[in-house]
């Protein structure tokens, strides 16, 4: 009779633990099920040893104790996942949408110096203009699918944003003031430069990028779990940045300009390896503090365009007058360029009968994106570097079926 009852509690724990398609690692509510059938088997052994004499009229109903047990233990596990976060389904799809409401911003896009005289000789300081960097809405979607068990899953995301900035310099009323730093030059070792009375810059660009990733969920704890990842990055930027000048005098020559502009044009694309880590903080009732980062490393070719353009005001002998043009190309060269993304907010999810969860986040988000400024200046520094940095907040949500 005890080789019976050992053998029985050895066939339950094995049942709990090996033969099973889960994972390796013996969750919580796993221990929690062997200890409630090792500490049934253990009393009816001791009622066995203690009432031995009625051994052969005592039929032990340990089925419904344990299964009893093991419901209760079902119930706070379910209610848990319930008010848990970090969803609820085995394995089924995922979509996300996120509203982005980010400041895209770009380093060397200085079009003038702005003196606070009327001459820029007897001035005591000057301030550097730049076009007006806004907030402007944008958008991510994605779709993905999670293989249960496994932890493993697979998501796709779009993300699109798109920025037009400007700013504007100067009056005819201080036809001295401001300095056209889009039009310096150095000549025979002689720091030449135009003088305009007024200015204006536009710059517009577009991102548009996509990612595959792979990702694995690790819980370290009911309250804190990290989700590892790896995949590719597509990443689609194209810029215009426009700086038009009125009255531009020659330092050099003394001749006056009655207009001059520039233009540049740049388009990116690139693909490349991507990866980094998503990290939760379960502090309860559904709510989780998340901390994402990755990084991506992509190569693909530029086509960059600038164009110059003078009109001149007639001057003698020949007094002719038109319009000067000085286009500078450089296209398909190709650079490998690296970006960096990190998140932060707070997400709370619900789980509707454990085939529905439904998510809500909101948080702070930051792209910087290296060496992305591929035009080419009538400057001491014909290519200026210049980072492309995105900012701002991210409210989205998720559903689970």
């Amino acid at each position: 009779m005890k080789l019976f009852y050992s053998i029985t509690a050895l066939c339950t724990a094995l049942s709990t633990t090996a033969f099973c398609d889960q994972e390796t690692e013996i969750s919580e509510s796993r221990i929690s099920q062997i200890e409630i059938a090792l500490e049934e088997h253990s009393k009816l052994f001791e009622n066995l040893t203690s009432h031995s004499q009625n051994s052969s009229s005592y039929s032990p109903n340990y089925g419904s104790s344990t299964e009893s047990q093991m419901t209760q233990q079902s119930g706070k596990n379910q209610d848990m996942t319930m008010h848990s976060a970090h969803g609820c389904m085995d394995c089924g799809f995922t979509i996300q949408a996120d509203f982005l409401y980010w400041r895209a911003n770009m380093d060397s896009l200085e079009y003038v110096l702005q003196t606070n005289g009327d001459n820029i000789l007897l001035s005591t300081s000057a301030e550097f203009r730049e076009p007006d960097f806004e907030y402007d809405p944008g958008v991510r979607v994605g779709i993905g699918y999670d293989f249960g068990h496994s932890n493993w899953d697979v998501n796709l995301a779009w993300t699109y944003h798109y920025s037009n900035v400007s700013d504007s310099s100067g009056n005819d009323a201080r036809p001295l003031s401001q300095v056209a730093t889009r039009f310096q030059s150095v000549s025979n070792t002689v720091y030449n430069f135009d003088v305009s009375t007024t200015a204006k810059a536009d710059w517009k660009v577009r991102l548009n990028s996509i990612d595959l990733e792979f990702g694995y969920d690790y819980f370290f704890s009911k309250r804190f779990s990290m989700r590892p990842h790896f995949g590719l990055k597509a990443a689609w930027i194209d810029m215009h940045y426009d700086v038009a000048y009125t009255n531009l005098i020659d330092s050099e020559a003394g001749n006056l300009i009655s207009s001059g502009s520039m233009r540049t044009n740049s388009d990116f694309w690139a693909v490349g390896p991507r990866m980094g880590f998503d990290s939760y903080l379960h502090i309860g009732w559904g709510f989780s503090l998340y901390g994402k980062f990755a990084g991506a490393l992509i190569y693909g070719e530029y086509d960059s365009t600038t164009k110059f353009s003078f009109e001149r005001q007639p001057v003698p002998p020949f007094n002719s007058t038109g319009i000067d043009s000085y286009p500078l190309r450089h296209n398909d060269y190709s650079r490998l360029r690296a970006m960096a993304e990190m998140a932060i907010g707070l997400e709370w999810g619900y789980c509707f009968s454990n085939d529905y969860y439904l998510g809500f986040n909101i948080g702070w988000e930051s792209q910087y994106w290296w060496n992305q400024l591929e035009t080419y200046f009538i400057t001491t520094d014909w290519h200026p570097r210049g980072d492309l940095t995105y900012s701002g907040l991210n409210a989205g949500l998720r559903f689970d079926f």
